[in-house]
């Protein structure tokens, strides 16, 4: 439930209109708020998926973003559960 919360929030709060300079900032923002829950590799990681999620909401909506940063999370959340137990 909080997966879809969160990812539709942080489409709303991330995906602004812009030009490249602006998505690209964005994307490295992005990736920043990122940092304390892992490494820069993972910050890198998550500005290039920052990218595709503003690809896809320009391309097809902002539900297309949400929908696919909330698979992500949920992919997220089986992975770290899987390797708990």
């Amino acid at each position: 439930r909080d997966l879809i919360a969160v990812a539709a929030a942080e489409e709303v709060i991330w995906r602004k209109d812009g030009d490249l300079w602006e998505t690209l900032l964005f994307s490295v923002g992005f990736g920043c708020t990122h940092l304390k829950i892992g490494s820069v590799a993972g910050s890198v990681h998550m500005g290039v998926f920052c990218l595709v999620s503003r690809w896809l909401e320009s391309r097809y909506g902002l539900t297309a973003s949400v929908l696919f940063h909330s698979a992500y999370n949920l992919a997220h959340a089986c992975d770290l559960g899987r390797k708990t137990q």
